[in-house]
């Protein structure tokens, strides 16, 4: 039902149209802009309770910062897209295997251009036309028919379509996991390789451990969810309060222990959780919840994943621009 922007543009380049591009900006169909810029964000923002003063930022300083923001979470350009909006997935890779394989006979262009850097866009798409038609199967959207790709269906036909979409996703999924591997094996191979290998080898431990850690917390947030539902008894909620310090939090002082010596975490969160990891909390006494315990082992919890999640992000950059050292000598 969405097509990708590779499709759009495939189909309006059939119809010949040309017409040169229109700079304007869209702002200038508005009267007073900045007037009404100024509206929204106070609505917007009306119901925040903010702990400090707020500062007003002028156009051209938040523009600078918006950049330096997204220059930070940028890939090469090089790799048109490839490796964006996504991990690559090497948890079942064995490296030592793979490294002995020969480098692929193809050149850098042949594994890095347009259409291999739409590959995640296209996934995503599909996934969403997939849970749309998940959910007109199911009667979560009451609808009688729907267009799927230029056709009209009947509502009955959601889930063939569903399925038929679901093996596209494996079949791209598996085109770009092989290239994730030709990819691999043409940095490998290139002259002045030497850090390739335990690059790789070190983002496999970090997405092992990150994934990890996030089960850990995603137990952790299902076990606290009937606490914050309410209506049960006193001595469900006492088993539940017993289960999540024998197991979760357990695990999370076990998580942090480690995590403390790693050298990523800021000094205001690495404080917290050495606080948390010297206290034993009771989140439930005198027949009444201890919110404040409760919201820190939650709130610490999603903020050490936040931090673990950008510490990552940095090192998948760090990897993706050291592997590009240097290849357009060699390509």
């Amino acid at each position: 039902s969405h097509p990708t922007l590779q499709e759009r543009k495939e189909r309006l380049q059939r119809l010949q149209l040309e017409r040169p591009a229109d700079p304007t900006a869209a702002w200038s169909l508005f009267d007073n802009a900045e007037k009404l810029q100024e509206t929204m964000t106070a609505r917007l923002y009306q119901s925040v309770k903010f702990q400090s003063a707020v500062e007003f930022y002028e156009n051209r300083e938040f523009e600078e910062q918006y950049r330096a923001m997204k220059n930070g979470y940028a890939l090469p350009a090089a790799y048109k897209g490839f490796y964006d909006g996504r991990y690559i997935d090497i948890r079942d890779w064995d490296l030592d295997r793979l490294s002995a394989e020969p480098a692929p006979a193809l050149r850098f262009d042949e594994l890095f251009n347009e259409g291999s850097g739409h590959l995640q866009s296209a996934i995503n798409s599909l996934r969403r036309d997939i849970e749309t038609l998940n959910a007109i199967g199911e009667a979560r959207l009451e609808v009688n028919s729907f267009d799927f790709d230029g056709v009209k269906h009947a509502a009955a036909d959601a889930p063939r379509i569903a399925s038929q979409l679901e093996t596209e996703v494996a079949v791209l999924t598996e085109k770009q996991r092989n290239l994730d591997k030709q990819a691999f094996l043409y940095f490998l191979h290139r002259p002045g390789s030497a850090g390739v290998l335990a690059n790789y080898s070190r983002w496999k431990q970090l997405s092992a451990r990150y994934e990890q850690y996030g089960q850990t917390v995603n137990r952790l947030l299902q076990r606290i969810r009937p606490l914050y539902a309410g209506g049960l008894g006193l001595r469900e909620v006492e088993e539940t309060i017993q289960a999540l310090k024998e197991n979760e939090e357990a695990e999370l002082k076990k998580e942090y222990r480690q995590l403390s010596v790693s050298g990523f975490l800021p000094d205001e969160l690495l404080g917290r959780m050495q606080a948390f990891l010297g206290r034993d909390y009771a989140y439930f006494a005198g027949r009444q919840f201890r919110n404040t315990e409760l919201e820190e082992l939650k709130d610490l919890a999603i903020e050490v994943a936040n931090a673990f999640n950008q510490m990552q992000f940095r090192w998948y950059k760090k990897m993706l621009v050291e592997q590009l050292e240097g290849v357009a000598e060699n390509r």
